[in-house]
């Protein structure tokens, strides 16, 4: 059993990992022409002073869960989540949760939502539960609002994206659901995708303020790297982002203990 420690390390709790060759789902949005290995991951965190990382599944791949499986398996530093269809059996997930798989990926933006009272929904929420693994949400702003009550009520524990993609201030719909959901005691939200948001850094930091304000004890920090569609970004600029978000020293260690405890004890 690991022991956890008194001041966690900083996790990078959503990073993505690919080799040139990997085969492109046919939906991709776009096909870089790099690579970001595990092992290049695990340079950057350690130029950094980031100790670990979560692997987030990549819509770019589609349930091509390989690599992410390997490095998980090869890396313990290293946790993951994949994108499965429902009707994966218990035994394949429990395979996956014993290699150092965390969670399942919905990516949900821009489809049709599924019915998630149907009898191989209500079947894959009931193993996701047994086993502990949470739901990796990733979906468009308008739909946040509307599909967090459905999730929330399948009892299983729920990780939002990029501070639940909020747009267009505190009182949207989308944010103020996002909001409702991290009071509800099972859903956390990662801080992270802030550069792909077109709203001013004031604009962010009120919407982490106010995740904050609801409960610190669910937020975790993710960086994003490398960074697919906007490569101009550094992982020192996301680095001196969350520094100023977490100036208060005492945030800082709460959200590195979310994570160390949420991915790394379970």
């Amino acid at each position: 059993m690991t022991t956890p420690l008194s001041v966690p390390p900083l996790i990078d709790s959503h990073v993505h990992v690919f080799t040139r060759g990997m085969p492109f789902s046919p939906t991709a949005w776009c096909r870089p022409d790099y690579e970001f290995t595990a092992e290049q991951c695990l340079a950057t965190l350690d130029a950094h002073g980031v100790a670990s990382a979560v692997i987030a599944a990549c819509s770019l791949f589609g349930d091509y869960n390989d690599y992410t499986r390997w490095a998980v398996r090869t890396y313990p530093r290293l946790r993951g989540t994949v994108i499965v269809e429902p009707t994966i059996s218990a035994d394949a997930l429990a395979t996956m949760k014993r290699e150092g798989i965390v969670g399942v990926r919905f990516q949900w933006h821009h489809c049709d939502i599924p019915d998630l009272e149907s009898f191989e929904y209500q079947v894959f929420f009931s193993r996701l539960r047994a086993l502990g693994l949470h739901v990796h949400l990733n979906i468009n702003p308008e739909r946040v609002h509307e599909v967090l009550p459905a999730l929330a009520s399948q009892g299983v524990r729920l990780v939002l994206d990029h501070m639940g993609h909020p747009t267009g201030g505190l009182e949207t719909l989308g944010f103020q659901a996002t909001l409702r959901a991290l009071a509800g005691g099972n859903t956390w939200v990662k801080l992270s995708g802030a550069y792909r948001l077109a709203e001013p850094a004031e604009q962010i930091d009120a919407y982490v303020g106010a995740l904050a304000a609801v409960d610190r004890t669910r937020l975790l920090w993710g960086s994003d790297a490398p960074f697919i569609g906007v490569e101009k970004t550094a992982y020192g600029e996301v680095i001196a982002q969350f520094d100023r978000w977490t100036a208060d020293a005492g945030l800082r260690a709460q959200i590195a203990r979310n994570a160390f405890d949420f991915y790394f004890l379970n």
